[in-house]
Order: C-alpha cells, then sequence, then structure tokens
C-alpha cells in the first residue's frame, strides 16, 4: 500500500496502515488519533472560527481534539490531553500523536496552513519590531514545508504569533480568551512530551509577553520562571549551542534576552527582588543590529557586549539589553537593600550616574527612530525606582531627589509630546507592553505638582499622559490597569501592578 495513503500518524512513524475508517487498526491498538490526509482539505476559515469557552466545536476528523473545549451540562472544562492519549507512552507513536494533535489546533484557529503566512506577516511587521526573536527568513523558509506532520513546536509558534496580536475591546473584563488557554494547553504539551526546543521556549516568551501586557502578571511570572528553566536546559545562556551556525546562535541569544529582560521588567513592575534568570556579566554578547538580522545579514566580528560604551550605534533590542542588565541592579537596591547606609547610598549615587549616561544617547536614538523607545521608558522607570528609594531611605537628601523626579517627568513628557504631538499618529499595535509604566509615572508626578499648584504647565502634561495611556489601553489591558490606579487619592510612583 502506498505510504501517501496511510493515516498521517503511520505515514511519520512509517508503520503499516490498513487504512480503516474511521480509525486504522495500528491506531486503534495503541489509543492514538487517526487524522487523514483529507481530513484536512475541507477545513474552512469559518469553520475553525473561536467558539466561546465551554461550547464544542466541530473539528475534520473522527477523534475530538485533545484541546477542544467540551461541555458537561451547565459546566464549561477543557478535555485533557492524558485522558485522550495513551501513545504518550510509547516512543515510537508519542511525537507523530503530538504533531497531529497540534496540527489540528492550528487548522481549528487558523483554517489552512496557509493562514499562517498572513498572520505571520502582520506578526512581522507590528510586533515583531518590539520583541525580535524569531528569525522572520528562518520561520518563513520552514513555513513553505509546513503540513499536518510538521513538528509540533514549529506549528504551535504560529498559534503564538496570533495570541499575540490579539487586543482588547472596549468593555472587555479578561484577555483570558479560548485562544490564550489553548496556547498554554498547547505549550505544557509539549513540555510534558519532551519538545525541549528554542522553538517551544519563544512560544513561551511570546505567551509571557502576551500575558504580562494584558495584566495577567503572576501568570506571566510563573510563565517566564518555566521559561527560563527550560531555556537552561538546552544552554540558551551559554554561546555556543547552535553547532556552529552563526544564525541560529543569534536567534538563541536573542530569545535568551527577552527572557531575561521580561524577567527583570516584571520583576520591576511588581516590586520583585529575586529573578528567575540568573545575571549577566559585563562580558556577556548582546544582539546584532536588528535590521541586519532581520536580512540574515550577519557580520564577521564579534558581538557587542554589555559593557560596549554607549558611543557606537547598536540595535534598538541590544540597547534594551544594555538597561536590562543595568535594571538587575537597581532591583536589588530598591527591593532587596543593604544595611550598610553608606553603601546603599554610594550604590544609589553609581547607578542613577550610569543610568544618566544612558539618557542623551537613548533620547537621540528615538528622535531618529519617531517612536515610543523601550530602552528609554526602561531607563526612565528604573530611574523612578531608584529616585522612590532614595525618597524612603535618606531624608537629607528628600527635597532634591523629590525636585529630580519631578524634572525627569517633565522632560520625558516634553520630550515624548514633541516626537508625538498627535496622539492618533501611535500605531496601536506597534505598542509595547513595556511603556505603560512609566507614562504612569510622570502621570503621578506630573499631578501632584498640578495638584500643589507648582510647576508650570504640570496639568497639561498629566491630562497628555492620561491620553496616551488611554491609547495603550487599546492594545494591552496593563495600560488600563494604571489608569485605574489614578482614581487613588494616594497613588504612588512606584507601584505594583499586580
Amino acid at each position: 500500500m502506498s505510504s501517501t495513503n496511510s493515516c498521517i500518524p503511520c505515514r511519520t512513524g512509517k508503520r503499516r496502515c490498513d487504512r480503516a475508517q474511521p480509525t486504522c487498526s495500528t491506531c486503534a491498538r495503541v489509543g492514538r488519533i487517526c487524522v487523514y490526509d483529507e481530513a484536512f482539505a475541507g477545513v474552512s476559515v469559518a469553520e475553525s472560527s473561536a467558539a466561546p469557552l465551554g461550547q464544542s466545536t466541530t473539528l475534520p476528523f473522527h477523534t475530538a481534539s485533545p484541546f477542544a473545549t467540551v461541555s458537561s451540562g451547565s459546566t464549561p472544562r477543557v478535555a485533557t490531553p492524558l485522558a485522550n492519549f495513551d501513545a504518550f507512552q510509547w516512543s515510537s507513536t508519542r511525537q507523530a500523536t503530538v504533531n497531529t494533535a497540534v496540527a489540528v489546533e492550528v487548522l481549528r484557529q487558523f483554517g489552512s496552513f496557509d493562514a499562517i503566512s498572513a498572520v505571520s506577516n502582520t506578526y512581522f511587521s507590528d510586533a515583531h519590531p518590539r520583541l525580535p526573536i524569531v528569525s522572520p527568513v528562518r520561520f518563513r523558509e520552514r513555513l513553505v514545508g509546513i503540513s499536518p506532520a510538521s513538528a509540533a513546536d514549529f506549528a504551535a509558534l504560529g498559534l503564538a504569533m496570533k495570541v499575540v496580536l490579539q487586543a482588547p475591546v472596549e468593555h472587555v473584563e479578561s484577555m483570558q480568551t479560548e485562544l490564550y488557554v489553548m496556547i498554554k494547553s498547547v505549550v505544557s504539551l509539549l513540555e510534558a512530551t519532551g519538545y525541549h526546543s528554542l522553538e517551544t521556549v519563544q512560544c513561551m516568551v511570546l505567551v509571557a509577553y502576551y500575558e504580562f501586557g494584558h495584566g495577567l502578571v503572576a501568570n506571566a511570572a510563573l510563565t517566564v520562571g518555566s521559561c527560563a528553566r527550560l531555556a537552561r536546559v538546552i544552554g540558551l545562556h551559554k554561546d555556543g549551542g547552535s553547532g556552529g551556525d552563526r544564525a541560529i546562535e543569534e536567534e538563541r541569544r536573542r530569545t535568551w534576552w527577552a527572557v531575561v529582560g521580561l524577567d527583570r521588567y516584571i520583576g520591576m513592575s511588581t516590586l520583585e527582588s529575586f529573578p528567575s534568570t540568573p545575571s549577566f556579566t559585563s562580558s556577556s554578547p548582546i544582539p546584532i543590529d536588528d535590521d541586519l538580522w532581520a536580512q540574515n545579514l550577519l557580520p564577521s566580528s564579534p558581538p557587542h557586549t554589555v559593557s560596549t560604551p554607549c558611543s557606537p550605534t547598536i540595535g534598538t533590542f541590544a540597547r534594551e539589553c544594555q538597561v536590562a542588565y543595568i535594571i538587575s541592579s537597581v532591583i536589588r537596591h530598591a527591593f532587596d537593600p543593604s544595611n550598610d547606609e553608606a553603601f546603599q547610598a554610594e550604590e544609589s549615587a553609581q547607578l542613577e550616574k550610569t543610568l544618566m549616561a544612558f539618557l542623551p544617547l537613548l533620547l537621540e536614538e528615538e528622535e531618529k527612530l519617531s517612536r515610543f523607545s523601550v530602552a528609554l521608558g526602561m531607563c526612565t522607570s528604573a530611574l523612578f525606582t531608584l529616585y522612590d528609594c532614595r525618597l524612603k531611605r535618606s531624608l537629607a537628601q528628600r527635597a532634591e531627589t523629590a525636585a529630580r523626579v519631578n524634572d525627569l517627568s517633565a522632560q520625558y513628557t516634553e520630550f515624548l509630546h514633541r516626537l508625538l504631538p498627535e496622539t492618533n499618529s501611535i500605531g496601536a499595535l506597534q505598542m509595547s507592553p513595556y511603556m505603560p509604566y512609566c507614562l504612569y509615572q510622570c502621570a503621578v508626578a506630573q499631578r501632584r505638582l498640578a495638584d500643589a499648584g507648582e510647576g508650570e504647565y504640570a496639568k497639561e502634561r498629566y491630562e497628555w499622559l492620561v491620553e496616551v495611556l488611554g491609547i495603550f489601553g487599546k492594545r494591552w489591558m496593563v495600560a488600563r490597569r494604571y489608569l485605574e490606579m489614578f482614581g487613588r487619592d494616594d497613588a504612588e510612583i512606584v507601584v505594583s501592578v499586580q
């Protein structure tokens, strides 16, 4: 019998298939899903539209998907993979079963494998510039040959891209959508069945980015913690794990830095001093220029390091990595301070000096890009965190530090307003979830000045910042969280978003 007539699991596992309907004898014997190529042919986008959680979705094959939502009376539940897959117990059938299961969900969400291309194009144009960890060239090369038998971790990456592109509607309460729950289940399946790969880590990074951006901060912290452990298991924290392929080496480095950046920013936003990822050294290499990498153009010279001086022109993501490296020290200083007051004061001054050295360069680079710079926002938030710690610990420096907070918030707001005077020119899909915290901090400082009748234009700056936060809220739910905090009379500059 021709292998092309076999079911997908048998063909993938190179096993004999009697092509019995609805389930071949081999699949029936080992208890796995039996799917034929023609089962996928008739899937349409209309049939695959997401159903509300708790409603059953009809799938184009004989056995229900392990992730499909099903109803039991009036109580919704999600079917668990282990309840359906005896084939997990057999190494010879496990991979084919998982590949098929994830392919089913991809088709249910996209309608066809061709539709992944359109979604990925949107992802690479809108979301990717803010989190450039997936190689556009390598992803598109692999996408050409995608099929129901493709590796589950790569297919899941397409689902993760679609998740990240989801934006809230006006009155939505939460972004724990069916697609979000689906990708979490898929990632759990990948982890449980040994898909310990770069693609699985990238899926987890995108999911954590989505979670943080939509205010699911506890979920994001858990995802990053698991992601960090998996990344270390496959050696992303070390150079030289790509078998000499420099393009993959760069992608691995970027993914690891993204894990670290998320971990540090979540820590700063939740006042948490214990990171899930270890600290880098000053000699740790950072990513190459984003535009060069997007075109798969790899310089022959060694990459810049964390300690590379501020003068050379490097990519925007590399700048974020440098700032994330400094934030590690700011978090420890602010949220796990030393009992030695002299040491604490000296360290505070040194951290401020380091962050202030970055500001002019980041302002210059942002003006060239004409968009909100994540590195600048992170640097400004780190300074606010440093100043808040100093205000609470040093009575002698209180007046001077308060003046610095006011000056920093005014100068940053004026710069942003000059850069983007028309708020309707801010592209929603291109916004980073790392920005709302900085905008909130500036707004609190300016509102305090306005309420005290001090600071020329403080009220106008505050109102403009609130308007910008409202625009961010159309893309990221976390911005709405910060807007809600303005309702408190005692709104603090440094707060936990949880």
